[in-house]
């Protein structure tokens, strides 16, 4: 298989990052963070998806177990190197709040976004919940489509996909007006499973990536009014409105939008896959992970900053700590899974299952 890079992707990435790192620097009011969770959210079931796909459409099956292998090696060695920094800097009271065991085993379990039902403890304070989502989701959908999923022709996956948002919103619709927690209902995977599962559907229905020239191409205004529809989410403060249709209504916008900028050839495209956006990608998950202990240690243990000075101080510093984090072990992992592949490949050659010929998904792409 070739891999080649999307462009578009790093750019998706980057613009999701960065607009979560603004908003934790105190401009939450006029930069949507959630919003950027969300991208985070369509792109990764977009990517993941997508390459459960061209897998199955190769050697005709997906091995579950190369799969969390991936997803394991990724995800796991940033995301336990860093709680493991933050608790040793709450061991020794440089950041607060003091972090428990009962919290340490929770967020190391991936159960963080279900403290609630039971006691929290004092956890790390990383975002840990929308990564939490993703492993549920990796667990959920990749055993679904190893059993059913990929017996079906991708169009009709999409569609079960598809059903699966609506149930999924009409889980959100009862939580709403049956309980009092609509204020969790943002942080739940069971609703908000639907954001990664419109990416989802575009990784399987009209796939610019997979599908080439046949898949759908946005027009202009197509995508005029996807934008009008995702300020409109941002407008609306309803509450029951921003925790039920919001997710729904930016799943099927972001859908157009991704579609336009994947089939993009021009400025968007380029603008999309240039080099800063592309090292802001590369960079992205452990900015994630380490930008809100970086801008707590900040704002703790250096009194009377501006606000200004502190979100540029938190910015320098996670960018070293990210550049540091691929240089010494995503990088080196990144090397040897390419090295493991191409050894695997050697031999055991597959030959293609349904025609794929030109794969475009790239190894260093699949980041959460």
């Amino acid at each position: 298989m070739s891999l080649k890079r999307i462009p578009a992707l790093d750019g998706f990435r980057a613009i999701a990052v960065i607009i979560v790192m603004l908003s934790h620097v105190g401009l939450g009011s006029v930069i949507p963070g959630g919003f950027g969770v969300t991208i985070f959210f369509f792109l990764s079931g977009y990517l993941i998806i997508s390459i459960m796909r061209l897998e199955n459409s190769v050697t005709g099956k997906m091995s579950l177990k190369q799969f969390y292998f991936r997803r394991t090696i990724r995800i796991f060695p940033p995301l336990y190197i860093t709680m493991g920094i933050v608790w040793l800097l709450s061991a020794t009271n440089l950041l607060a709040p003091r972090v428990d065991a009962y919290g340490i085993v929770r967020d190391s379990l991936f159960l963080t976004n279900y403290q609630n039902l039971w006691s929290s403890g004092t956890g790390e304070p990383i975002p840990l919940w929308s990564i939490d989502v993703e492993e549920h989701f990796y667990i959920l959908f990749s055993i679904s489509f190893v059993l059913f999923l990929s017996r079906l022709p991708p169009k009709k996956a999409a569609l079960i996909c598809a059903i699966a948002c609506l149930a999924i919103l009409g889980t959100r619709l009862w939580i709403a007006f049956t309980s009092d927690n609509l204020d969790l209902i943002y942080y739940w995977s069971h609703t908000r499973l639907d954001s990664i599962l419109f990416g989802g559907c575009l990784a399987l229905w009209q796939n610019p990536a997979l599908d080439g020239p046949n898949a759908w191409c946005p027009r202009l205004w197509h995508i005029g009014l996807a934008f009008a529809v995702l300020l409109g989410c941002l407008i609306v403060r309803n509450p029951i409105f921003r925790e039920t249709f919001r997710y729904s209504l930016q799943g099927l916008g972001l859908f157009v939008l991704f579609s336009a900028a994947l089939s993009s050839k021009g400025i968007v495209g380029r603008l999309m896959g240039s080099w800063p956006l592309r090292w802001v990608s590369l960079l992205s998950y452990t900015l994630y992970l380490i930008h809100v202990p970086v801008l707590n240690l900040i704002q703790q243990n250096a009194h009377q900053i501006p606000a200004l000075v502190t979100g540029a101080l938190m910015f320098v510093f996670s960018a070293a700590y990210a550049v540091l984090m691929y240089l010494l072990v995503e990088h080196p992992l990144l090397r040897w899974r390419t090295h493991r592949k191409a050894v695997l490949r050697a031999a055991h050659p597959v030959s293609s299952h349904q025609g794929f010929e030109t794969p475009v998904i790239s190894e260093k792409q699949t980041t959460n």
